[in-house]
């Protein structure tokens, strides 16, 4: 038999302190006022659990609730209330982390947001010459080791999509004996972690991942057939930037079990070549692009067309290819996983540690719906969502906050709070909750004696 919780019995006593209990299921509960003459105590019922009675310490008694400084929102709109507001014009007026100065959320549009959001979490220009500095430190050691060793940037590294909190990829190819190159770099006082065929090393603060390779690696060739594809389609990194952020925050990317950075990259990739080859076969005159339309504009449809095309993809018959328009037939030796995703060199899949198809399939179907509300509406008339962006509605912002304030662009103290909104603060403070003293206001003793176990306290 399901449990729908206690449904209590309506009781009341005729007494200035009055002690009433309602339907908890409903969430109405009235606590007890301070009474003035002594009153009656109420005896619970056989059949209805008694009510826990609110601790003292957890009521503020410098001011009514109402006017507390510390009110929690509530609700699901509560963080939209935190970060918006509306101006002097009655435009609403939001914040995000990759945009934390106030904006009219009428002029918010999805392709600058993405754009931003690229710039927030990849690696800045002093993050990307720290880790040169660690390649290059690298490069110096096993150079006198091995004189054909090149030290290179591999995977993620190479489009600036490297997470700034996550070692850096790099490959040394021609590389002699692994355990000699260890020593040789443990001979110049780096930290080395080694492996069977790769180590972790920390350079002057930055961690990298280091692969060796006796000949060319494959993955430094697979990062150079994509680059190519890259330079003609320079808006694709930023595309993958976001879906890879969205698929990070559902623990769905690739330390997830889920899809890599390379993956995604050349499944845009892909999406991009069949959208261009439409495009040559539609229009029979010249046309004006979409950013010339509206700025950004682009990058917002490619955006909703992966999901809208990937949602829907048949893994089990096709794979997907970067550098092609069309899928091809799925490989045999591909049987056995859930996504075929075909390195440009080697063949290889690069999807073969995908187990989370469904999952990722559901999740781009609920991007796609969230996103087509903003896509043709009328400025001024959007549906729904009130307070957010079109990029909030599928990407979490408030994890994102502390890389805001990493990189200079939020306020390092608190979360930006705009007029109007209630001030928040990462932690309580005494200043802000007053907690009464156990010696002024005790504890009130149970209207039901309840004997405890003796607990024998170990020293």
């Amino acid at each position: 038999m399901a449990y729908s919780g206690y449904q209590a019995m309506p009781m009341s006593f005729q007494s200035s302190g009055s002690f009433q209990y309602t339907d908890v299921s409903k969430g109405h509960y009235s606590p007890p006022s301070a009474p003035s003459t002594p009153a009656m105590t109420p005896q619970p019922s056989p059949h209805v659990m008694p009510l826990p009675m609110p601790s003292p310490l957890l009521t503020s008694t410098a001011a009514p609730e109402t006017d507390s400084p510390m009110q929690l929102p509530r609700g699901r709109g509560s963080w939209c209330k935190r970060f918006s507001h509306v101006n002097s014009s009655g435009a609403m007026c939001t914040s995000t982390a990759w945009a934390p100065e106030p904006q009219a959320k009428e002029t918010i549009k999805l392709g600058p947001e993405m754009r931003q959001l690229y710039n927030l979490v990849t690696r800045t220009s002093t993050e990307m010459a720290a880790a040169e500095g660690a390649r290059f430190t690298l490069q110096s050691i096993l150079f006198n080791v091995w004189q054909d060793t090149t030290v290179k940037m591999c995977g993620s590294e190479v489009f600036r999509l490297g997470l700034p909190g996550a070692p850096l990829q790099v490959v040394a190819e021609h590389c002699g004996d692994v355990q000699q190159s260890i020593c040789a770099m443990q001979e110049r006082g780096l930290i080395v972690q080694p492996g069977s065929h790769s180590a972790r090393v920390t350079v002057s603060g930055v961690e990298v991942d280091l692969t060796f390779e006796e000949g060319s690696s494959v993955a430094r060739l697979r990062s150079r057939a994509l680059k190519k594809l890259v330079e003609k389609f320079p808006d694709a990194p930023i595309i993958a930037c976001v879906i890879n952020t969205r698929l990070g925050q559902s623990r769905y990317d690739g330390p997830n079990q889920g899809f890599s950075v390379d993956a995604t990259l050349a499944m845009v990739l892909h999406l991009c070549q069949r959208r261009q080859r439409d495009q040559e076969e539609q229009e029979q005159q010249p046309q004006p692009t979409d950013d010339e339309l509206e700025p950004g504009r682009t990058l917002a449809t490619q955006l909703l067309s992966f999901f809208e095309y990937y949602e829907k993809f048949d893994f089990k018959k096709f794979s997907v290819v970067a550098d092609s328009p069309d899928p091809v037939p799925r490989p045999d030796a591909h049987s056995e996983a859930q996504v075929s995703v075909l390195c440009p060199v080697s063949g290889e899949n690069m999807a073969h540690a995908c187990v989370k198809l469904m999952r990722i399939q559901v999740m781009y179907q609920h991007c796609h719906q969230a996103l087509a509300k903003y896509d043709g509406v009328p400025v001024g008339q959007k549906r729904g969502y009130k307070g957010r962006t079109p990029l909030a509605t599928i990407v979490s912002i408030e994890p994102l906050w502390p890389r805001a304030r990493e990189i200079g662009i939020a306020p390092p103290e608190t979360k930006p709070n705009l007029p109007g909104s209630t001030p928040t603060s990462s932690a309580l403070s005494s200043s802000s909750i007053s907690l009464p003293s156990p010696t002024a206001m005790p504890l009130p003793k149970p209207s039901i004696p309840i004997d405890l176990p003796d607990l024998a306290l170990s020293p």
